[in-house]
């Protein structure tokens, strides 16, 4: 399941386990449409995601990669990592913050330190 949401100026992809093939069709599809302040990037920043041109077409600020700690599939790819550098993404990662949170008002995205809220 791919699924946008649009919030006033910001906006969020969630790309769920999409790989290469599924990216360049929804770049094919939707083309400018894609483009996302955040990218919930696909099947946990495995290399059969986050190809180049989905990235170019959806030219994300932030990128949240979803991934355990030592999972033996040893994801995330460290080529994705770097793709996404490369067009100039603020990568976050699970395995390395634990949970991750980002709010937005409709004009700005933040960051949320849950664990500051949360001191249980």
């Amino acid at each position: 399941m791919v699924i946008k949401l649009l919030y006033g100026k910001s906006s969020f992809l969630f790309v769920g386990d999409a790989e290469v093939p599924v990216e360049k069709d929804l770049v094919q599809q939707y083309g400018d449409f894609l483009h996302a302040d955040v990218l919930k990037v696909g099947h946990h920043g495995s290399r059969t995601s986050s190809c180049e041109e989905f990235l170019t077409a959806m030219k994300p600020h932030i990128a949240v990669v979803s991934v355990g700690k030592f999972n033996k599939f040893r994801h995330p790819s460290k080529l994705v990592i770097q793709r996404l550098k490369d067009h100039a993404t603020e990568v976050h990662r699970t395995d390395e913050e634990g949970a991750i949170k980002f709010e937005s008002d409709g004009t700005s995205i933040w960051r949320v330190y849950w664990r500051e809220q949360n001191p249980h």
